[in-house]
């Protein structure tokens, strides 16, 4: 077996490896210090499709695939972990949305997510449960054609340049389920990002919404678990 990377690859991770060290190395000590929300640097990204790797081109995505995803993110994270963090964690509801989401969801949100041009919060992780999925408190009552959602999350990252989020709630028979929301909509509240040891810059806030109605639920709502354990691989490059 031939474990030597491709022209892509070695390509893509030339790329990675030259903005990580001319553009993020010079912003990474300013960023850690005021953990101000890196803009530049995902504009960056976006521009030379890092922030859509491993996603097809009919979705706005580079059509490239997970390893050459895995090199990018390692030669951010080697300079600065804001980097690696912007396009790892932005692949959490890329990649629940890509691989979950009905074909009318994937067209209407995966091209702007994955074309950069605005960010998703992965909202699963509460502040008194943790992220186990069996104790999630956020509940969603079915309203017509649609659901109010009320909930606390905590970690919800990348914040400040979002424009939709993956929430996780239990619906009207206690499943897990995942909500497709507008962080925008009334009722959703962002709070002041978390001044954290690690990580800086990555716009990690809590978040909450007393009673805020959603979109629509993903498609693979009843399937329980399966969305976590879809998603943290492409975070973790596994």
């Amino acid at each position: 077996m031939d474990f030597a990377l491709n022209e892509q690859q070695r390509m893509i991770q030339s790329l990675a490896r030259d903005f990580a060290e001319k553009t993020l190395r010079p912003r990474a000590r300013e960023i850690d210090r005021t953990s101000e929300w890196p803009a530049d640097i995902v504009e960056g990204l976006a521009k030379l499709g890092f922030l859509g790797l491993p996603y097809p081109q009919e979705y706005g995505g580079a059509g490239a695939d997970y390893l050459s995803y895995v090199l990018a993110v390692e030669e951010m994270s080697r300079v600065a972990m804001v980097g690696g963090a912007l396009i790892a964690i932005g692949a959490l509801s890329e990649e629940a949305l890509f691989t979950f989401g009905t074909e009318e969801q994937k067209r209407q949100h995966l091209p702007p997510l994955l074309r950069g041009e605005h960010m998703g919060i992965f909202a699963f992780t509460e502040p008194g449960t943790g992220s186990d999925p069996r104790a999630i408190t956020s509940v969603a009552k079915p309203d017509g054609d649609s659901y109010l959602i009320s909930g606390e999350k905590t970690f919800a990252s990348l914040a400040p340049g979002a424009k939709v989020a993956v929430i996780f709630a239990k619906d009207e028979t206690e499943q897990v389920t995942a909500f497709i929301v507008d962080p925008l909509a009334p009722g959703f509240t962002i709070g002041k990002h978390w001044e954290t040891m690690g990580l800086r810059g990555s716009g990690t806030s809590p978040s909450s919404w007393p009673m805020s109605g959603c979109r629509r639920r993903i498609s693979w709502a009843r399937r329980g678990g399966a969305s976590t354990s879809c998603s943290t691989p492409s975070m973790w490059g596994s």
